[in-house]
């Protein structure tokens, strides 16, 4: 499976959240979480899909997401 091959993980479970995208408004499209993934080990993966090219805004909105998503995570580790 693609999905499983890109991001290295057994799935259990694949969500479309908004598989009717309205060719008309692709350019208004906004962060709309398009795939849900559950894992093997009962994880949750959000695969968000982005309909234009690699930006820089772009490059440093995914890392703001990420440092966003470690903090998170490392607090929950931390309780």
């Amino acid at each position: 499976m693609l999905i499983e091959n890109i991001i290295h993980v057994n799935c259990s479970k694949i969500t479309v959240s908004n598989p009717d995208l309205n060719p008309h408004s692709l350019d208004d499209k906004d962060m709309i979480l398009d795939i849900k993934v559950r894992t093997a080990e009962n994880g949750d993966i959000n695969i968000e899909m982005q309909n234009s090219h690699f930006s820089q805004y772009l490059y440093q909105r995914f890392q703001v997401y990420g440092a966003q998503i470690w903090h998170i995570g490392a607090i929950l580790i931390a309780k």
